[in-house]
């Protein structure tokens, strides 16, 4: 098992912070990404795991509750590129996270979450730098510009 996990002191209590989650497959193991961004876009924090199990973008959403809660934001969008877990996360009447934090959760299409799907796949490969939140290769850079966009 191998787990990532890279910080970025500088947190914010910035209103429509985004929390994208994606997963990543192989025939034996599976991955997830969560990344955090301001609502301009800058990179705050992100989490990335790989194991033998098979239901990854649930825990990548749980794991995204976690870091807005620990993150102290007002109000942060928790985007996932599917339409099961993102429905299921919204549908309890008092979710745990919401005593501390207004969260909402948003299909967000593929295209619109190329940043936490790069996590997932680098993590998956075991290619994710482990500086990828203070030090982000110019191409992330790139994918969270455009996600921010759409």
């Amino acid at each position: 098992m191998k787990y990532t996990r890279s910080f970025n002191l500088l947190m914010t209590s910035l209103i429509n912070n985004r929390i994208n989650c994606d997963e990543g497959f192989s025939s034996n193991r599976a991955s997830y990404g969560v990344v955090v961004r301001s609502s301009n876009g800058q990179i705050i924090d992100g989490v990335a795991h790989v194991n033998k199990c098979y239901f990854f973008l649930t825990v990548a959403i749980w794991k995204a509750c976690q870091l807005a809660t620990g993150s102290n934001f007002k109000h942060a969008i928790i985007e996932s590129n599917c339409k099961l877990d993102v429905s299921f996360s919204s549908s309890q009447d008092a979710p745990p996270w919401q005593i501390s934090i207004n969260l909402s959760f948003a299909f967000a299409l593929r295209s619109c979450n190329r940043v936490a799907h790069w996590i997932a796949q680098q993590t998956l490969m075991d290619k994710l730098p482990c500086n990828w939140i203070v030090d982000p290769p110019h191409y992330f850079v790139s994918f969270s510009r455009t996600d921010m966009q759409s």
